[in-house]
């Protein structure tokens, strides 16, 4: 029996790596796509930042981190989170006494207050109380 193809040192090995290489960027892409999809926002919060903070955080690694650095400060009254991988402030996590001016924020950040009151209404109706809740719907 004779093979079909000429076997060559490393002839498949080069056609596998020539055939990856070409999808190299397109997943580069999309890994950078997915990492920079917005978290849920909580309940009281929203995608906005406040615009003055006494203290901050670097290497955050996700919403619920900030928010617990939040509860820890007994000067904290709103957090903000900066979830864009590819941003300049990545990991980011701000912490305020207010937010009493909250900027838009698109992208970017998604921000909280340090309590949100809930209320039920019946099994499947809940409520959330804190008056800088900008959920987009303007």
């Amino acid at each position: 029996l004779r093979p079909l193809l000429p076997l060559q040192s490393g002839f498949v090995f080069n056609q596998i790596k020539m055939d990856i290489s070409k999808f190299l960027p397109m997943l580069a892409l999309l890994l950078g796509t997915l990492a920079s999809v917005p978290p849920p926002p909580p309940p009281c919060g929203g995608y906005y930042d406040c615009n003055f903070y006494f203290d901050y955080f670097t290497s955050i690694s996700s919403i619920s981190d900030c928010k617990a650095k939040c509860k820890s400060s007994c000067r904290c009254g709103h957090y903000s989170f900066n979830y864009n991988t590819s941003g300049l402030f990545s990991g980011h996590c701000y912490l305020s006494y207010s937010c009493e001016d909250p900027l838009p924020s698109t992208g970017e950040w998604v921000s909280g207050p340090k309590v949100c009151k809930e209320h039920m209404v019946g099994e499947d109706n809940t409520y959330y109380y804190y008056p800088y809740a900008d959920r987009g719907e303007k």
